[in-house]
């Protein structure tokens, strides 16, 4: 849904003022196709179950580039209710990386008898 928001490719000057600090970095709409393809990884991995945990790891790393951006806007440019932006995406980012800690093979401890 995220790529889908840049999409008309409009990358006009009223928008730019509006964009926290990673968006502003490429073009909108190379932020589209960057956020297509992990969402294709993402799905491709519900029928290839061996790269479920990269492609997991790539959708927290970039909730959490994004939640970051949107939290720097707030604490150093004109932009107050940021926050609230960054705080959600960092939520998505945190279910994320629980559920990609889910799907892990358990490892042995040794702790099991203690």
């Amino acid at each position: 849904m995220r790529g889908l928001a840049y999409v008309p490719f409009d990358d006009g000057e009223s928008a730019r003022g509006a964009l926290s600090y990673v968006e502003a970095w490429w073009p909108l709409w190379a932020w589209a196709w960057v956020w297509f393809a992990v969402s294709a990884v993402i799905a491709l991995s519900i029928v290839i179950p061996r790269i479920a945990i990269p492609s997991m790891s790539i959708f927290v790393g970039i909730h959490l580039l994004w939640g970051s951006s949107y939290i720097a806007s707030w604490m150093f440019s004109d932009s107050p209710r940021s926050w609230v932006s960054g705080s959600s995406i960092m939520v998505i980012a945190l279910f994320g990386a629980v559920l990609t800690m889910l799907i892990e093979k358990p490892t042995r401890t040794g702790l099991e008898g203690a």
